[in-house]
């Protein structure tokens, strides 16, 4: 079907919810032209006025991180101060007033500097436990990546860091061998599922009440530290096809120490990541978590373009009104349409 059939369609129908994706990442790059993008800024921010700072979100919410910052590089090559930094001018023009948006300056981080930032801002705030779901659900890939992020921004290793957080504890060791520890053989995104594994792991699936540290539940240990969640999720499925319990009932139930709350989101994570992040953003909406703390803010910058598409077809599936509708209610004014944004995506 041509693009201009499907987007008459989705007019006539009154109906746009129908229109976008149902899977797969929100925002996609769509050909652009980084030069007009930079000049039509460079108009717009002449001026400090509420209908300009739309025109230069909707200019850049269109976009993915890399046009972004396609564009960021067209706009210094085509300013003629004599300092030229795009994300600065981006940071000062939304600064200050009823129309601040500190999140402006979120979307121009590539994801790994993103996520590199908010590790850094939970591991330094006493009683948050932000990073712990970024670590949980990140791909040894990923993980290497905001590793490098986080050691560039903040010379120190990102790994030491969290460790420093956590004091002398089961979790600060499990943490660290996920972040530090044979990154490379951990969690790939491309691993495939060893049917004959899945037949041992399945049988070191918790049935004590311990602590299931590494000393104790050795093999279960390593399976939640090392093997890929789509691996784990096989583990899952077939312990549930054999006992009739679920896997993450087991180690709720079994699992006692500060081990549990980490290989809970692991398996719930591996069984289902969409529903997963749906029920994160959820929890965060019910919440009054500032911007810094925001899962919800988070998953959106960082899933946008991965797999936002699945998770707000989740959202909607299992909460009533839907995703846009809560996002309406938790963000306000421009906040509101970065936010909305990124969930709906910026697909014809």
């Amino acid at each position: 079907m041509k693009l201009s059939v499907i987007i008459i369609t989705c007019i006539l129908s009154f109906n746009y919810g129908e229109c976008r994706p149902s899977t797969g990442p929100s925002i996609i790059a769509l050909p652009f032209n980084a030069g007009d993008d930079a000049n039509a800024i460079i108009s717009a921010m002449e001026k400090s006025s509420s209908d300009n700072k739309d025109k230069i979100v909707d200019i850049l919410m269109s976009k993915t991180i890399s046009q972004r910052l396609e564009i960021g590089a067209a706009y210094e090559n085509t300013k003629s101060d004599l300092v030229k930094d795009f994300k600065k001018d981006i940071g000062k023009y939304f600064d200050g007033g009823k129309d601040s948006d500190k999140n402006m300056l979120e979307i121009l981080k590539t994801t790994p500097e993103f996520l590199a930032s908010r590790i850094n801002r939970s591991v330094k705030k006493d009683g948050s436990d932000g990073y712990l779901s970024i670590i949980i659900t990140s791909s040894s890939e990923m993980l290497r990546n905001v590793s490098i992020a986080y050691k560039k921004e903040y010379n120190q290793e990102m790994a030491m860091d969290i460790s420093k957080h956590l004091g002398e504890t089961d979790l600060a060791g499990f943490v660290f061998k996920l972040t530090s520890y044979n990154i490379d053989l951990q969690r790939s995104d491309h691993a495939k599922v060893d049917d004959e594994l899945t037949k041992k792991l399945v049988n070191v699936m918790p049935n004590t009440k311990n602590d299931c540290s590494v000393e104790i539940s050795k093999d279960f240990y390593e399976m939640m530290q090392k093997e890929s969640f789509a691996q784990i999720k096989a583990v899952g499925e077939l312990f549930q096809q054999n006992s009739g319990s679920l896997a993450v009932d087991t180690i709720k139930k079994y699992c006692d120490g500060v081990l549990n709350t980490p290989f809970v989101l692991i398996m719930n994570f591996s069984m289902d990541p969409f529903k997963y992040f749906a029920h994160e953003m959820n929890e965060d909406i019910k919440g009054d978590n500032d911007d810094e703390d925001s899962a919800c803010t988070r998953i959106l910058i960082s899933r946008s373009e991965i797999d936002m598409a699945d998770i707000r077809t989740a959202y909607d599936a299992a909460y009533e009104n839907g995703l846009e509708s809560a996002l309406r209610k938790k963000y306000k004014k421009r906040e509101q349409m970065i936010m909305t944004a990124l969930a709906n995506g910026n697909q014809p």
